[in-house]
């Protein structure tokens, strides 16, 4: 069996005008799925990676961001997560 392929990529926004730093933070703040599906789509057109095999994993906001991707998307088939409490309420003062 071929080892998995691994990409990291940043955040990306789903539409905002170049230099616009607000709307490219927001649109992450209203659809955080949107870089993770083009980078993985990518990976996918490129022939990188098996459509039917694509996994996604992250550490601390990036484990909270696959658990996400996991529950609210058909894209990925497999998600690892570590750090990414979800209940972080008890943390603060």
């Amino acid at each position: 069996m071929a080892p998995p392929k691994t990409v990291t990529t940043p955040s990306r926004s789903i539409s905002p005008t170049p230099g616009d730093f607000k709307a490219a933070s927001l649109s992450q703040a209203y659809n955080p799925l949107a870089g993770m599906e083009a980078a993985a789509d990518g990976l996918v057109g490129e022939g990188i990676v098996d459509p039917k095999r694509v996994g996604i994993a992250g550490w601390s906001f990036g484990a909270w961001l696959a658990q996400l991707a996991i529950t609210q998307t058909k894209r990925f088939q497999v998600a690892s997560a570590g750090e990414g409490g979800l209940n972080n309420a008890g943390s603060t003062g």
